[in-house]
């Protein structure tokens, strides 16, 4: 019976300098553990921080986001993702730590031989990938194809898969006959994928309204006589749906054609509907930096003082409905 996978069996020896083989076990690093108290509390305040960062993040974009509150929501909907990329880091540097110091325990004979297993190791994980992601995403785009598709392009198909199938099973009987661990590529790959989370989450940081919330907190709302022409819906991706919610997109523009866009979240969207009630001719109070609306109240001279040229444009433009 073969050996499961990420075992690697006795075949498996690298050679170092001196020509003599190497064991898996003294190329191998271990299992990632802390070596000191100050580690295992970082890890700790690591953990923490992926937890809170979570779970303010996730209060921040299911709160109120209209007024002063939506801009400290969106204040605090920052602030958690900038704590749950400092844990995630915190832990994706703790793992390059961890590699280079075992590497460096290592003798020199030891550590060559570990690099050259994990560069074996690479050698066989790409093939893999290409292999079996190319069959599948092959088979897929077969099945795309399939959509109002004549006799010809079915017997494309079917032998597209036939030789999906094939390759799939083929290669799979060649690793199977030359099973290999993969642990020296599972411990970088992990911290790659630590790392890019972590610093994708710091990108979002730094792109969301969290410097916005800042300076409309520091500034304070504003006024401006405006015609609201088109309200547009944003729903979040459906894997991100439990954790943020629609957003209405409500454009307006002044008589002066400066342009203001307010995002109100579904859940407040009922705040915002008295604007379709004063004939879309309103005063609105918004925070302008953080596109948060606070509250609108009829124009009276909205239609008579909007310009007759500007408001033709914005008809052809954004197709309102006025009735």
């Amino acid at each position: 019976m073969g050996n499961p996978i990420g075992h690697t069996d006795s075949s498996e020896k690298a050679k170092g300098i001196d020509g003599k083989k190497t064991s898996p076990q003294a190329t191998s690093l271990g299992k990632p553990a802390p070596s000191s108290e100050f580690e295992r509390r970082s890890i700790l305040v690591a953990g923490v921080c992926i937890i809170l960062g979570f779970a303010v993040f996730v209060y921040g974009g299911q709160s109120t986001g209209i007024g002063l509150a939506g801009v400290v929501n969106k204040l605090v909907y920052g602030i958690g993702m900038a704590i749950f990329s400092a844990g995630i880091i915190i832990i994706g540097l703790w793992f390059v730590k961890w590699i280079i110091v075992s590497l460096l325990e290592k003798d020199s004979v030891d550590r060559l031989a570990t690099v050259k297993r994990f560069f074996g190791q690479l050698g066989v994980v790409l093939p893999n990938v290409a292999i079996y992601g190319g069959t599948f995403v092959l088979a897929m785009s077969g099945l795309s194809a399939l959509d109002s598709a004549n006799a010809g392009t079915i017997a494309v198909v079917l032998v597209l898969w036939a030789v999906c199938v094939a390759v799939f099973v083929l290669y799979r009987r060649h690793r199977k006959k030359r099973r290999m661990g993969y642990d020296l590529v599972g411990y970088l790959g992990m911290t790659v994928f630590l790392l890019a989370i972590g610093g994708f989450s710091l990108t979002v940081f730094f792109s969301s309204n969290t410097y916005n919330a800042i300076r409309d907190l520091q500034e304070g709302p504003k006024t401006a006589d405006v015609l609201l022409v088109n309200d547009a819906v944003r729903h979040p991706a459906f894997r991100y749906r439990l954790v943020l919610q629609s957003d209405h997109i409500l454009t307006f523009y002044t008589p002066e054609d400066e342009r203001i866009v307010l995002e109100v979240p579904g859940k407040d969207i009922g705040e915002a509907v008295v604007i379709d009630d004063y004939g879309d001719y309103v005063r609105l109070t918004y925070y302008p930096h953080s596109q948060v609306y606070c509250g609108a109240t009829r124009w009276e001279d909205g239609p008579k003082a909007f310009p007759p040229d500007l408001f033709n444009r914005l008809v052809e433009e954004y197709h309102p409905d006025f009735s």
